[in-house]
């Protein structure tokens, strides 16, 4: 973060932990919480397009409405569970229909 004070606006290099927190800040936080934070403290966080890209670039992105069954099934085989309980988050949702 203090690396990338000096720097201009483009250019910015971040760390992969710090990658790694901004990806599950913006999966967990959702885009306000995440654009809100990056306003507010400038160059602690990638830009969003940014990581939108590296989440659809990865192997094991979710895509809203999309359900991986044999990403299920292969881990569920792979950690040796014959069951397993999978629920739907519909917050997203929930704002349009009412």
């Amino acid at each position: 973060m203090f690396r990338n004070l000096g720097i201009a606006d483009k250019g910015f290099h971040y760390e992969p932990i710090v990658r790694q927190f901004a990806t599950a800040l913006y999966v967990l936080g959702g885009q306000r919480a995440y654009k809100f934070l990056r306003l507010n403290i400038p160059s602690l966080l990638p830009s969003v397009q940014i990581l939108q890209a590296a989440i659809s670039a990865a192997e094991n992105n979710l895509t809203e409405g999309k359900f991986h069954y044999e990403g299920a099934c292969n881990y569920f085989n792979s950690i040796h569970v014959t069951r397993g309980f999978i629920a739907e988050d519909a917050t997203a949702v929930i704002p349009k229909i009412t």
